[in-house]
């Protein structure tokens, strides 16, 4: 082009380029983009993308509720971000493996959402390629399946629950004292029934202090550091305090947050309670001690696990009082075995005869040496044999029944007894009847002696 005025030439030179194709391809980028993100908004379960590096490239609107991100702040960025560091190096292993292996990975995994709460997922990830079959990242897809966990997590509990309450009854008719029950009701609440810690405690009347006596786990040292009562102060007011008064099982699910249980935050904190439940334990059908087990999880004790409980509670009240009843038992045989044993020696040390015999004279079941040595007969010639026949005449035995029927008791009857030799005795006999047992005890004095005497001063 010329410029006549300036008498100068100036050239322009243009260039004409068809942008036609490039638009539309880029347009086309954007709807896919678009299409590609509704369908991932569509899934409830959050689902990503990575590049090879680890930097999200998609994140659908589920991840974005369940972290509480929003999908601008996370594009383009790696997990260390805005995640935390643990969760962070968790994620960038599994992602290195997957490209390295070239293999998906499934795995269950635990993760705290925006507000706290800790939810189970079920995870698949998978390498994602290109055109060339190479990898270039990794795409992920995570299902809630906390309920499923919790199902199983109980129905968990409950079996092991069952377990332990079917040991105990086996165990509680076996044990031999209160020591023994206790140690053995502590061992099954943590070997079987699976809880961390366990503990008994006896209630002290006077001043309402709950005693530990008895207790098994790996917490031990936790009782150093913790007192308890039954009473309305700070430390009675705990769901050991609140069982022991209400004679109810009493479980507290989130140990760290009831106000009831402050006095014991801080200790729990240190060994890792975050479950409590207290069962009475009733002796002669009062509250006289406790049962306490502890978790180291929440909300794991429901109305499920609450009713196997109660019959635990139940069981043990129940092998206490047969311990005491066995106990007073072995107490009263003892205490008839010395009265036994002293009566023996009476009886055979004895300075008269002394015998036990059936009533209608049938066998002669007892006697001591004094009486063999009366009518000079050995205890095999006796024991065993028809007492009628020890009787010279029959009139003073039928008289002592007679006697015996009327009174239940005869006391001084002279009588004549036979020896085994033939020769006759006179004897002075005194008796009792048990009627119900059909049995005569007495003793018999032999009196020949003296009858002769007598029969010779007359004279």
């Amino acid at each position: 082009m010329m410029d006549h005025d300036k008498n100068k030439q100036q050239l322009i030179l243009g260039v004409n380029m068809d942008l036609t194709e490039r638009e539309r391809a880029e347009e086309a980028l954007r709807q896919s983009e678009h299409r590609q993100r509704a369908i991932l908004d569509t899934i409830p379960d959050p689902a990503w993308l990575k590049d090879k590096d680890g930097r999200f490239i998609t994140v659908n609107a589920a991840w974005c509720r369940f972290f509480g991100l929003d999908a601008e702040t996370v594009l383009g960025k790696t997990a260390v971000a805005f995640l935390p560091a643990e969760v962070a190096a968790k994620f960038e292993e599994q992602d290195h493996g997957i490209m390295r292996s070239r293999q998906p990975l499934h795995c269950e995994e635990l993760l705290t959402d925006k507000d706290g709460r800790l939810v189970w997922f079920e995870t698949i990830k998978t390498p994602l390629y290109d055109d060339h079959g190479e990898v270039v990242g990794t795409s992920g897809l995570a299902r809630d399946i906390t309920e499923r966990k919790i199902q199983e997590r109980e129905i968990e509990r409950l079996n092991r629950l069952y377990a332990a309450l079917s040991e105990l009854n086996q165990i509680i008719v076996r044990v031999k004292s209160r020591e023994e029950l206790l140690r053995e009701v502590c061992r099954i609440t943590t070997e079987k029934a699976g809880f961390q810690f366990a503990w008994i405690g006896c209630l002290e009347i006077e001043t309402r202090r709950v005693i530990p006596i008895a207790s098994t786990g790996s917490e031990q040292d936790y009782l150093d550091e913790i007192e308890v009562y039954a009473d309305d102060r700070p430390e009675g007011r705990g769901p050991c305090g609140r069982c022991i008064r209400n004679n109810a099982v009493c479980v507290v699910n989130d140990f760290e947050r009831d106000f009831s249980t402050a006095p014991w935050h801080t200790a729990a904190a240190k060994h890792g309670f975050r479950t409590s439940a207290a069962l009475p334990i009733r002796f002669q059908g009062k509250v006289w001690g406790v049962l306490m087990a502890y978790d180291g999880e929440p909300d794991v004790i429901q109305d499920k696990e609450i009713a196997l409980l109660e019959d635990a509670s139940a069981a043990i009240s129940l092998a206490l009082d047969r311990l005491d009843r066995e106990s007073q038992r072995e107490q009263a045989d003892e205490a008839l075995r010395e009265s036994e044993e002293k009566f023996r020696n009476l009886f055979n040390n004895a300075e008269v005869g002394m015998f036990r015999n059936r009533f209608d004279g049938s066998a002669m079941l007892d006697l001591n040496d004094k009486y063999l040595f009366i009518l000079g007969r050995s205890r095999e010639e006796t024991v065993g044999k028809p007492s009628v026949v020890l009787w010279a005449d029959p009139k003073d035995r039928e008289e002592m029944s007679t006697t015996l029927k009327a009174k239940g008791h005869v006391d001084g009857l002279e009588c004549r007894m036979i020896k085994k030799d033939g020769t006759i005795i006179n004897c002075i006999t005194s008796l009792r009847l048990y009627p119900e047992q059909g049995i005569i005890e007495g003793s018999i004095i032999d009196i020949t002696e003296r009858k002769r005497l007598e029969h010779s001063n007359s004279r």
